[in-house]
């Protein structure tokens, strides 16, 4: 029996899964933290009515996707192909990149596209969606969509097989079989960037998917919250796994995410401030006038990161 025991306590201390809810830690700023998120979420609303989508056109499916996990679903419909199911578009006008020509994007869809629909549907737990997208995918060579040239087709269109394997276990579990990952969907290294902000949602995605995650996504986590300290969404997502609060601090501070209005232009440039690195021009107010108001997907996310909400 006691081998049996010794045997069960180094098992599970060797475990590459963490899995951590902070979200009793501190009650008062994740009280503080939830109401803000409800007035941003509320704000939200608006901004969708008025324009249909979240940030620029022909980003708009990963950021409505990700206001969507955060506030509550969003009809995505819209985005994907009316004659091919599985198809997904950048926008809901499904015309970015059409007949040919460009109209606002190299390519009808990209791998950080289907990044934040991949949250939406785990959240949603709508089986047909992904069910129709790793169909399309296995019948496609896994080549989501077009693109102007074969060198963009490769680089934005082509799904790697990290988001390959994710996707299938997204499907696995919304039917209730055991997810398959592989020894390398966890090789991420230290980018930096807008391409760190996607092996963040990356990491995020494959916690919710699999129940946790792995040594080194979590030293990839840490890494990137060291080096973008004021990033909340970087230090939301390490401290998911590791403990603490800060970024709860980052999100209740009025710098760039004022309490009685969502930011604007003159909080920050950028739309969501949280996929490009401090430093950039992007976190500084913008020199042109007039303002523009932001439509607070980076809080929301963030927040709902640090919240722990499902």
């Amino acid at each position: 029996m006691l081998i049996k025991i010794i045997l069960l306590v180094s098992f599970f201390s060797s475990c590459s899964y963490f899995k951590r809810d902070n979200k009793a830690e501190t009650p008062t700023a994740n009280e503080a933290l939830s109401n803000k998120k409800a007035f941003y979420c509320a704000e939200g609303k608006r901004v969708l009515a008025e324009r249909g989508f979240m940030d620029s056109r022909c980003d708009s499916l990963l950021f409505t996707a990700l206001w969507s996990t955060a506030c509550g679903p969003v009809d995505l419909t819209s985005w994907e192909d009316i004659d091919t199911p599985g198809k997904w578009h950048r926008n809901p006008n499904r015309d970015c990149f059409l007949n040919g020509q460009p109209n606002g994007s190299a390519s009808s869809i990209s791998r950080d596209m289907f990044l934040g629909l991949f949250h939406h549907i785990w959240s949603t737990k709508d089986k047909t969606m992904i069910q129709d997208i790793v169909n399309y995918g296995e019948e496609h060579n896994w080549i989501m969509g077009e693109a102007k040239d074969n060198e963009t087709l490769l680089s934005r269109c082509l799904m790697t097989p990290q988001l390959i394997s994710l996707a299938k276990d997204i499907k696995s579990g919304l039917f209730g079989l055991a997810a398959t990952r592989q020894s390398s969907d966890d090789a991420v290294g230290t980018n930096v960037g807008f391409r760190a902000h996607l092996d963040i949602l990356r990491i995020l995605l494959s916690g919710r998917v699999r129940g946790g995650v792995s040594d080194s996504e979590l030293s990839t986590l840490k890494d990137q919250a060291k080096r973008q300290p004021h990033n909340a969404l970087y230090v939301a997502a390490y401290e998911k796994y590791s403990g603490g609060n800060h970024a709860a601090e980052l999100l209740l501070s009025q710098e760039h995410f004022p309490n009685d209005r969502l930011p604007t232009t003159a909080n920050h440039c950028i739309n969501y401030l949280h996929s490009r690195d401090e430093g950039d021009e992007d976190w500084k107010p913008c020199a042109e006038a007039p303002l523009k108001e932001h439509d607070g997907t980076d809080f929301v996310f963030a927040a709902w990161v640090v919240l722990g909400e499902k």
